[in-house]
């Protein structure tokens, strides 16, 4: 694919994918928004889970009638999984997404029943009413206090930490909040249709401008370079109100989803005795640039 994925390595792609189902469900993906904090209960809860929850199905007489809706959600979740596998761009863990929420119904389908069968067994005890009652209740409870409640505090741990650290960088890369100061910028100087060099700014900036800035998105879909690219710049060299926006080319985390636009930018305008002029630079909360600004002007 244009992203380098080989469709027929499949063991190495099930492998990927086999990654990334762990960071869906620790929630380890979201290093933009300052850092990647993980809840590490939820998978061996699953796994365990997944396995209890088969063997339930399959050796209790009783909730063999649950078999066909057990089945189902773990087959689902294997024909996502192997399916994610097979991609028209990249292997992703946000295109697992899909699954959610089945590895929680499968925790809590094992966590009823398991919770079922340890109650029953505590009504069997040789003890009165009341305390055979309490028992119960502690058999259902059980399961719950076990794999329930343990990874959703470490989901509110994870989500705590995640707001903390939004909080402290306003995110990264092409998640930063410092695409609002890209949108001030613009519409405060009446750039209403800049030409976006790269992805991540047409739809923030139509939306925090209401509408009143509308970047052109002109640098096609592939990573290579479209073939009227250097057409479009040239008719675009024409008007000396067009501005430019783009990515920066190196750094951490670069955020440039299509490369050696700039570049060609800087190549064609070169050829044509222009220069390339930076109107405006935007930064992080860290201090590194992020957005640049472009006008294209005669040299003199």
């Amino acid at each position: 694919t244009a992203k380098g994925t080989n469709n027929l390595a499949v063991w190495d792609n099930l492998a990927h994918q086999a990654a990334q189902f762990q960071v869906l469900l620790q929630g380890s993906y979201f290093w933009f928004l300052g850092g990647i904090y993980a809840d590490h209960l939820l998978l061996p809860i699953f796994l365990v889970s997944t396995a209890g929850l088969l063997t339930l199905v399959c050796g209790v007489r009783e909730y063999r009638r649950y078999r066909a809706a057990a089945l189902f959600l773990l087959t689902m979740l294997a024909a996502i999984y192997v399916l994610s596998a097979f991609t028209l761009s990249g292997l992703e863990t946000t295109h697992l997404l899909i699954m959610l929420p089945l590895p929680q119904l499968v925790v809590a389908a094992f966590v009823a029943l398991l919770g079922r069968s340890l109650a029953r067994l505590a009504g069997r005890a040789a003890v009165r009413g009341n305390v055979r009652r309490a028992l119960r209740a502690a058999a259902l409870a059980l399961p719950i206090l076990a794999l329930i409640v343990p990874p959703v505090a470490a989901d509110l741990r994870v989500d705590r930490d995640y707001h903390q650290a939004l909080a402290a960088t306003g995110g990264k890369s092409s998640f930063s909040a410092s695409i609002y100061d890209l949108a001030i910028f613009l519409d405060r100087f009446d750039y209403t249709r800049p030409y976006a060099l790269d992805w991540g700014m047409k739809y923030n900036v139509e939306l925090l401008t209401h509408g009143r800035v509308q970047p052109q998105e002109i640098y096609g879909q592939s990573t290579d370079l479209p073939p009227d690219f250097d057409a479009t710049l040239d008719r675009l060299f024409q008007d000396p109100n067009a501005v430019f926006l783009a990515h920066r080319v190196t750094g951490d985390g670069v955020p440039a989803a299509y490369p050696g636009r700039v570049e060609e930018l800087q190549r064609l305008a070169a050829a044509e005795n222009k220069n390339v002029v930076v109107l405006k630079v935007i930064y992080e909360s860290g201090g590194a640039p992020l957005f640049y600004v472009y006008s294209v002007r005669d040299r003199r």
